[in-house]
């Protein structure tokens, strides 16, 4: 039996998780974490209000989040954060469509459909944690776990994708064991960064709004992050060489280039959001491009071969 249905049903449901990614990345560059102050309802509403005049007159006390009043109203957060939880349903529905074809294959592939109860499982727990981050008015380390959580669910599905594939390339011990080593670093330097967010999410909460000032440079934990990138990018380096020693297919030597492009972007990403002044759009680019390199390292780990199913 065929498993088409399977591999369009994840191919999907991989899309909508990067969208997801890029949706919370940007919820929390702007503030959205609260624009719905409840959860899973919008201020009471399955559908949220567009006007303060749609919210009662007390709406600051009888939607306060953790024993404290949010603030005022604002559509455009409002809307953000509410556009993030719909990408989270739409989610939650493809992994339950992901089950239901994965079910005819689970004798032949039980890994398959194995696999798939599991990511559905991960994913309603990271609903909970969802709505978890809104009761506790945002707690810095718990954003941190819902993001990494969000990737780990990412790279189940890709591994899904792959494995539907049914052929892969094996590869040698070294670059298995460079690979994983860099994915691991990718992964340290993703909660590094969230990490640093989460003290520009201090100074916010201050009150500073000059975006020049949100950054620390001389903080310990901006080091380490500036520094560990060093790292990881020779350690990349020394991977990537080995891999196109290895890999002889001109499309997967393409896969190469474009991880490795990839790769080269983050430090520039953040290089504009270290000395220009944390500009809005880089914020959500450069989470979304670490999240890019962290699929693209498991991929190449992971990759499929070449010969036909």
């Amino acid at each position: 039996m065929k498993l088409n249905k399977f591999r369009w049903a994840i191919l999907t449901t991989i899309i909508s998780l990067f969208l997801l990614i890029l949706a919370g990345s940007i919820v929390r560059t702007t503030g959205s974490g609260l624009g719905c102050p409840d959860w899973p309802h919008c201020f009471g509403q399955w559908i949220p209000p567009t006007d303060v005049s749609q919210l009662p007159v007390d709406y600051k006390e009888k939607f306060a989040v953790a024993g404290r009043q949010i603030a005022d109203f604002d559509a455009t957060k409002t809307w953000i954060e509410y556009i993030n939880r719909l990408l989270g349903v739409l989610v939650g529905l493809e992994m339950i469509w992901l089950m239901l074809t994965a079910w005819p294959h689970r004798k032949v592939h039980p890994a398959l459909f194995k696999g798939s109860v599991f990511v559905f499982i991960l994913t309603s727990i990271q609903g909970g944690i969802g709505a978890k981050v809104v009761s506790s008015h945002l707690a810095p380390h718990l954003i941190t776990f819902h993001m990494f959580l969000a990737v780990v669910i990412l790279l189940i599905a890709i591994g899904l994708y792959i494995h539907s594939l049914e052929v892969r390339k094996k590869l040698t011990i070294r670059s298995n064991r460079l690979g994983l080593i860099v994915l691991g670093l990718a992964l340290i330097q993703l909660i590094l960064g969230t990490e640093v967010r989460e003290g520009v999410d201090a100074v916010t909460n201050a009150g500073v709004t000059l975006r020049s000032e949100w950054l620390d440079q001389e903080s310990l934990l901006f080091m380490i992050h500036r520094s560990f990138s060093i790292f990881y990018l020779i350690v990349f380096g020394l991977w990537i060489g080995q891999l196109w020693k290895e890999e002889p297919y001109p499309m997967a030597r393409k896969f190469i280039v474009a991880v490795f492009l990839a790769t080269l972007l983050a430090p520039l990403s953040g290089i504009i959001l270290a000395y220009f002044s944390m500009p809005a759009f880089a914020q959500p680019l450069h989470l979304f491009i670490a999240t890019l390199i962290i699929s693209g390292d498991f991929v190449l780990i992971y990759r499929p071969g070449h010969a036909p199913v």
